[in-house]
C-alpha cells in the first residue's frame, strides 16, 4: 500500500516503489525486476510483509520466494 511508503518519501527524499501499485493488487515488478535492480545497486531495502501483503497478496508469491530466499531481515527502529 502506498501509505506505508509515504513516510519513507517524505523523510529520505527517495523514491521508494509501491510493488502492488495503491491498494496492493498492480504488478508493478516482478521477482526478476527486483532481482535486476538489486544487482545494478538500484535497490538496497524492501520493506514487505508476507502475512499483511494487502488484498493483492496472492498476485506477489514470486516475490515473496524472492524476498525469503534473498534479503536478510533487517529490524525496524521504533
Amino acid at each position: 500500500c502506498s501509505m506505508q511508503g509515504a513516510d519513507y518519501v517524505l523523510a529520505t527524499k527517495r523514491p521508494v516503489l509501491y510493488l502492488g501499485g495503491f491498494q496492493g493488487r498492480d504488478q508493478v515488478a516482478s521477482a526478476g525486476d527486483l532481482a535486476r535492480m538489486t544487482a545494478a545497486g538500484e535497490l538496497r531495502y524492501i520493506y514487505w510483509d508476507a502475512h499483511d501483503a494487502g488484498p493483492g497478496a496472492s498476485n506477489h508469491s514470486d516475490i515473496s520466494g524472492w524476498v525469503t530466499q534473498h534479503c536478510t531481515v533487517v529490524p525496524m527502529l521504533g
